[in-house]
């Protein structure tokens, strides 16, 4: 799998929503999947990771978190690449970039680094059984920048569905192995799913002043940083 997506599509400009594709092929899609409800059977059912009802953490069971290390990864760095690039000062120091490049004789305050929340990623499951897991509330993320990435194909795996952004009143359904960037402070939900099921991987980027440079580390130090398994509690 490539290192950051290409063709990263901006839906909207004034609220910074974006689609890409990161190049998960169907049957990384499926491992996923089943490594998830492998899981999810194995601890007796989906549980309320976080305020949801049908989300499982990856990082509390190997398995799923060795298969997601590789499309967390990717989408993790098309962010950091892409969205929030870095920028030098004068003195030398790196800098994150949020905005235009400071001219040389500027003074660009430092800001902390973009990294992947120690919690995530996580697994979120839509289905028509179970009334909890059909759809998802208008809410925010507690995060700089959200992905959402699809392991299902809608249309094929599931009907209805999507995802909804209250300020732009636009629902968005992606195919298989397609991603969805935004930042976190927008309202969103998970509209509710008609037959099928729709698996997404989700992971949230916050900043962290005392974090070291995650994408400058060499290629195996990084995944390890970005999805550890069984973390201590």
């Amino acid at each position: 799998m490539r290192i950051s997506a290409v063709d990263l599509v901006c839906m909207d400009m004034n609220f910074q929503i974006y689609i890409c594709d990161l190049g998960l092929t169907n049957k990384q899609c499926a491992a996923i999947i089943a490594a998830a409800e492998k899981c999810a059977a194995a601890s007796g059912r989906y549980s309320a990771y976080t305020y949801a009802k049908q989300t499982l953490g990856c990082r509390d069971y190997d398995e799923l978190a060795m298969e997601c290390v590789a499309p967390t990864h990717v989408a993790y760095q098309t962010i950091r690449t892409s969205l929030h690039p870095r920028t030098k000062e004068t003195d030398g120091h790196d800098v994150e970039k949020s905005g235009p490049t400071p001219s040389s004789s500027s003074h660009t305050k430092t800001r902390g680094r973009m990294v992947l929340d120690e919690r995530e990623p996580h697994i979120v499951k839509y289905d028509s059984v179970e009334e909890q897991r059909q759809s998802l509330e208008m809410h925010t993320d507690k995060s700089e920048w959200t992905f959402l990435i699809a392991l299902s194909e809608y249309g094929k795996d599931y009907e209805g569905g999507g995802t909804y952004f209250e300020a732009t009143r636009t629902t968005y359904h992606l195919m298989k192995g397609q991603c969805l960037i935004f930042p976190g402070k927008l309202k969103h939900c998970g509209q509710k799913i008609a037959n099928g099921s729709r698996f997404l991987l989700v992971g949230f980027l916050v900043e962290k002043d005392d974090a070291r440079d995650i994408s400058s580390a060499s290629s195996e130090t990084t995944v390890k940083d970005v999805t550890s398994c069984n973390r201590a509690e």
